[in-house]
C-alpha cells in the first residue's frame, strides 16, 4: 500500500538534526527537518545500511548481553543477487519460514537483547522513584540530563564534520549559572530528543504504566514518527502521553491507537 515508503532510524534524524542545529550557530540555514526530507523507500532506507535491517559479524553476541557480537564481515557472496530479487523488501520485513526456524548465528530480533538492557535501566529508575518519593519533582531535569548526554556527542560530530569548534561548555555541561535552562533549551531544540525526553518522563511519572522490554524500541520509533509524520497509530498508552504532554498539538501530529484510526485516516485520505 505505501510501496514500501520509510523514514530513516532514529540515530540517522538526530544525527541530521544536530547538524541543523550547529548550521543554525554558525550563521548558514537554519530551517529544520520536514517529512519530505527524511521519506525514503525500503529497509537499506530506513535502516541507514546497504543492507537494510541485516548486519553480518564474526559471531552474534549472547542473550543476556555478557558476550559481545564480534567484528563486521562483509556479505556472503550472492548477497547483491538476493538483493536484487523482485521480494527483497518484503523478505526485509517478514523473512521467510526456513530462515526464521533457524537459530544458530541469526539473532533475529537484537532490539530485545538491548531492550532488556534498557528495561534493567529504567527498572532502576523506577525503583528509585519508590525510595526516593520526596526527589521525584527532580525526576524531570534527571531525564533532560541524561538526555542532553547522549544528545552531545551527535552535535560534538556535527561540529566537527562543519569545521566549527564544539563549545567548550557543551562538552563538559558548564553553561554557568544558566546551565540547567541552557540544556533544557538544548534539547527542546531537537525534535527525537524533545519527544524522547518527553514520553520517557510522562511514563516515569505514572507508575501505574509498566516498564516492558519492548517500550526501548517504541521510544526510538515514535521520536522520529511523531515529529516528523503527520499521523502516528501506536498503542493507546504512547498515544496518551503523546497528547498530554503537548506532543500531538506542537508538532501537528495526530496521534491515535487502533485499527479504527488507521481505517479512519485512509477514509480521509480517499475523500481528499
Amino acid at each position: 500500500m505505501t510501496g514500501y515508503a520509510s523514514i530513516p532510524s532514529a540515530h540517522v534524524v538526530r544525527t541530521r538534526e544536530a547538524q541543523v542545529l550547529v548550521r543554525g550557530w554558525a550563521g548558514g540555514e537554519s530551517a529544520g527537518l520536514t517529512s519530505s526530507d527524511l521519506v525514503g523507500r525500503g529497509a537499506a532506507h530506513a535502516f541507514g545500511r546497504p543492507e537494510g535491517r541485516f548486519r553480518f559479524v564474526e559471531s552474534t553476541a549472547s542473550r543476556d548481553g555478557s558476550v559481545p557480537e564480534g567484528s563486521p564481515v562483509e556479505p556472503p557472496p550472492g548477497w547483491s543477487e538476493l538483493q536484487a530479487h523482485p521480494g527483497w523488501e518484503w523478505f526485509q520485513l517478514a523473512g521467510i519460514k526456513a530462515l526464521l526456524e533457524v537459530e544458530w548465528g541469526l539473532d533475529r530480533t537484537p532490539e530485545h537483547r538491548y531492550g532488556s538492557v534498557e528495561l534493567r535501566r529504567e527498572l532502576a529508575v523506577r525503583e528509585w522513584l519508590r525510595a526516593h518519593p520526596l526527589q521525584a519533582a527532580e525526576l524531570k531535569d534527571i531525564i533532560l540530563a541524561e538526555e542532553y548526554a547522549s544528545l552531545r556527542e551527535y552535535v560534538e560530530d556535527a561540529c566537527i564534520e562543519a569545521g566549527v569548534p564544539p563549545p567548550v561548555h557543551l562538552r563538559y555541561g558548564n553553561w554557568g549559572p544558566l546551565s540547567a535552562k541552557a540544556m533544557r533549551d538544548l534539547v527542546d531544540a531537537v525534535p527525537s530528543a524533545n519527544t524522547w525526553s518527553t514520553l520517557r518522563f510522562l511514563k516515569h511519572r505514572d507508575a501505574n504504566l509498566p516498564w516492558e522490554q519492548h517500550d526501548w524500541t517504541d521510544l526510538w520509533a515514535l521520536s522520529v514518527a511523531i515529529p516528523y509524520c503527520d499521523v502516528v497509530v501506536t498503542e493507546r498508552r504512547w498515544a496518551h502521553l503523546a497528547t498530554i504532554g503537548g506532543l500531538s498539538r506542537r508538532y501537528g501530529t495526530t496521534v491515535s491507537s487502533g485499527w479504527r484510526a488507521i481505517e479512519n485516516e485512509l477514509a480521509r485520505v480517499v475523500d481528499v
